[in-house]
This record gives structure tokens, C-alpha cells and sequence, in this order.
């Protein structure tokens, strides 16, 4: 229900002619780590000792997030809307992840899960 409240809100931004870009986001930017926090495990890789869980801040975006905030993308591609819940996760991590959980490797193709690393979901 409020999924289709913010698309038509969406799509109403989008015609208007001084808006060059609309796009939505689940947290603000620079809301503070803890308010998108959430577990992380990385897959092939043991899981963290008890109490030093790995988390990453986690936002929901539309498609065109990236574009509208011109946060230019240096590997991989931008979400689009196939990228949907019928979909395959994927996810866009930022460089200052990949360098923490991947140094001197490259994180294209690695898989993570979000959330309890006991659960079935992604």
C-alpha cells in the first residue's frame, strides 16, 4: 500500500519540468550508521565470533537513486527495474566496503546475506 503511494508520488515529481530527477530512498543520506544497520555475513567465509557481528547500512533505492544524487558508479551496473522482489538480490556496495570486507580483491560477484545468517532468504 505505501509502495504505490510513493510511486504516484514519484511519477508526479518526475513531470514536473524544473525537476530534473526524482528518486526515493528508504533513510535519508547521513542519517547516522545504526538507523539502516543490519547483519551481514559474507558467503565462503566463517562466521564472525559471537558479539563481533559484521553489519553495513542498508538503503532501499529506486533505480534511478544513484543518477539523481550523482553518485557515479566505478564497477558493475545501476539497479534497474527488473531489479525488483521477483527478482534475483543484487546489491551496490560503496568503496569504503569493498576495501573492508574485500581488500585487494575485487567484490564484483561476491555474495552476501543480509539480515540472520540462519534464515532462507537472501
Amino acid at each position: 500500500r505505501h509502495r504505490g503511494f510513493y510511486q504516484k508520488v514519484l511519477q508526479s515529481l518526475r513531470t514536473v519540468p524544473a525537476i530534473e530527477s526524482a528518486s526515493l530512498v528508504s533513510q535519508l543520506p547521513l542519517s547516522g550508521f545504526l538507523a539502516g544497520a543490519v547483519a551481514l555475513t559474507i558467503q565462503g567465509r566463517p562466521a564472525p565470533p559471537c558479539g563481533k557481528d559484521t553489519s553495513a547500512n542498508e538503503r532501499v533505492v529506486e533505480p534511478d537513486y544513484f543518477r539523481t544524487m550523482a553518485i557515479p558508479l566505478l564497477k558493475g551496473r545501476y539497479f534497474t527495474e527488473l531489479d525488483n522482489e521477483r527478482a534475483p538480490s543484487v546489491v551496490l556496495i560503496n568503496e569504503a566496503m569493498a576495501k573492508q570486507f574485500w581488500p585487494g580483491e575485487d567484490p564484483m560477484g561476491q555474495r552476501v546475506k543480509l539480515g540472520n545468517p540462519e534464515s532462507d532468504g537472501p
